[in-house]
């Protein structure tokens, strides 16, 4: 059973019958905002990006900073 509550934290809309109803909602709404931002600003780094992992309890990317330009 704690399995299964450990579970649940990680999958973020859930999924069966437990299912947010909201899902589609908020990946609509996120395609929209992230769409809108890459079609009006263009990104560039600072900095060289150095693509070597951080090891941690997941493998991820180091932080960086990046400039937005208006494209308009």
């Amino acid at each position: 059973m704690k399995l299964h509550n450990e579970l649940d934290r990680l999958i973020i809309f859930g999924m069966g019958k437990r299912q947010c109803a909201g899902e589609a909602l908020a990946r609509m709404q996120l395609f929209l905002v992230l769409g809108t931002l890459l079609r009006h600003y263009r990104f560039s780094p600072c900095d060289p990006i150095d693509l070597t992992p951080v090891f941690s309890t997941i493998l991820g990317p180091k932080p960086y900073k990046c400039i937005a330009s208006s494209v308009v």
